[in-house]
């Protein structure tokens, strides 16, 4: 196998424990790493409310806004296992019926 394929085949399986969160609010803390720890705890709390424990969370990161403006950008969350994905994409689906309203855009696949 090429190298070009090898490497497409493992990116795909690290996508494939990724979810992307849409809708988060933007933190205004000054460091990154307090940001990012807030960016963390509205991802817990978002799965709380769909009863997902939040220890299948190994990081959330958010994508950078292509300028220096404050746009609301969303969240790339890394979870333990492609079968705690799927969970949450299907857990996403009870938002609609709660005050959190999740969108299809709002847990989409990658």
């Amino acid at each position: 196998m090429s190298i070009l394929l090898t490497m497409r085949k493992e990116d795909e399986i690290r996508r494939a424990k990724n979810v992307v969160v849409f809708g988060l609010p933007i933190s205004v803390k000054e460091l990154s790493k307090k940001r990012q720890h807030e960016d963390i705890a509205n991802v817990e709390e978002l799965f709380e409310s769909l009863r997902i424990d939040r220890r299948i969370i190994l990081k959330a990161n958010r994508i950078r806004p292509k300028s220096d403006e404050l746009k609301n950008t969303p969240v790339i969350v890394t979870l333990s296992r492609e079968s705690d994905r799927i969970l949450v994409l299907k857990m996403a689906k009870k938002l609609k019926f709660s005050s959190k309203f999740a969108s299809k855009e709002q847990f989409r696949k990658n």
